[in-house]
């Protein structure tokens, strides 16, 4: 008669909890995904609007490190779209980061590829998570309208997916603050002080962001304060990414 060290239940209670976890790793992956494509395309943005200073530069390639590490166990399963967008999105960044200083050494065009190629690798990771029946918290959402305030600081007004007004990638301050607003800002969002305190100082800047007119000027007529505005955006999501359910 054979003999188990362990318990048959015990061992299938094991498995259920690995697979558990395995489910739960599954949203966070596809949500920091989105996270580092937001976060690489608006370093790219000030490294390109701060006059391509070294240390904008280290975080550019920083950020595409981390949104490829981030993304490649993703394409475990063989998801052709995502895996072109993902090297879509970086040899453009890349291809960016050999241009000169003078504003004529960059094409025109180059801004709108850019947040073209973005948006391409935000639905199709939404899209792959939506395969899979999972969906992303709000960190998603901040870290793009963030993108979207930066472009406007340095390129002027960002073209949001207009034909997907249902979805974040098609939405702008004006739908997505108040989406945000509930899920992080709220008392009973179930974020802790520090959290929403930081997002009650970035909504601020947030908010006065145009999306109505195609000049690069604020509601207030205030300078853009990007660097401030990344700063404090990305230490927001970083703390939503340790709380669960957020």
């Amino acid at each position: 008669m054979i003999r188990f060290s362990r318990p048959l239940w015990l061992i299938a209670s094991l498995l259920v909890s690995l697979l558990s976890l395995s489910a739960q790793a599954a949203p966070a992956g596809y949500e920091q995904a989105q996270i580092y494509a937001c976060r690489a395309a608006s370093s790219f943005m000030i490294y390109r609007g701060e006059g391509l200073q070294p240390e904008h530069a280290q975080q550019v390639q920083s950020d595409l490190q981390q949104l490829q590490a981030v993304t490649q166990p993703l394409l475990a399963q063989g998801d052709a779209a995502l895996n072109s967008a993902l090297k879509n999105l970086v040899a453009q960044l890349q291809e960016g980061m050999q241009y000169g200083p003078e504003e004529e050494d960059m094409p025109w065009a180059f801004p709108s590829n850019l947040s073209k190629n973005l948006r391409s690798f935000l639905k199709a990771s939404m899209d792959a998570e939506q395969r899979q029946g999972l969906t992303s918290g709000a960190s998603p959402k901040i870290q793009y309208l963030m993108t979207q305030y930066i472009y406007s600081a340095y390129f002027g007004l960002f073209e949001v997916s207009r034909e997907s007004p249902d979805i974040y990638l098609g939405q702008t301050e004006v739908q997505l603050i108040p989406q945000i607003e509930a899920a992080v800002g709220a008392e009973s969002a179930g974020t802790d002080a520090k959290t929403r305190t930081r997002w009650k100082f970035l909504k601020t800047a947030l908010a006065d962001m145009d999306s109505s007119v195609s000049s690069n000027s604020t509601r207030s007529k205030r300078p853009f304060a990007p660097l401030v505005v990344n700063r404090h955006g990305r230490s927001l999501t970083g703390l939503l990414l340790e709380q669960p359910g957020t």
